[in-house]
C-alpha cells in the first residue's frame, strides 16, 4: 500500500488495530495464559499468529492501556513483562 499519503497511513494503522483486536484482544492473552503458555512463542503458537505480530499488538495494547488493563477477572500487565493476574 502507498505509504506516501496521511490517510494511506491512517487506514493503515487503523486495519493493523482491528487485526489485533479480532485475533488477538485482551481475551487471547488471558486465553493464552489459561492455557499455561509461558512465552511470546508459546502464546504466538497458541493464538495461530507469528510471534512479530504478537509483539507489535502487545505495544499497542501497552500504548492504549498505559502499564495494565483489566478485562473479566484478569489484570493483564505489560510492563516489565507481559504477564496474567486472576483477580479473585
Amino acid at each position: 500500500m502507498d505509504q506516501s499519503s496521511v490517510s494511506n497511513r491512517k487506514q493503515e494503522l487503523h486495519g493493523r488495530i482491528y487485526a489485533y483486536n479480532k485475533l488477538i484482544g485482551l481475551m487471547g492473552i488471558v486465553d493464552a495464559y489459561k492455557n499455561h503458555c509461558a512465552s511470546l512463542s508459546e502464546t504466538a503458537e497458541h493464538l495461530d499468529i507469528p510471534e512479530d505480530f504478537l509483539k507489535d499488538a502487545i505495544s499497542h495494547y501497552k500504548s492504549k492501556y498505559g502499564k495494565y488493563a483489566i478485562v473479566d477477572n484478569y489484570v493483564i500487565f505489560f510492563e516489565p513483562n507481559i504477564a496474567v493476574l486472576e483477580l479473585m
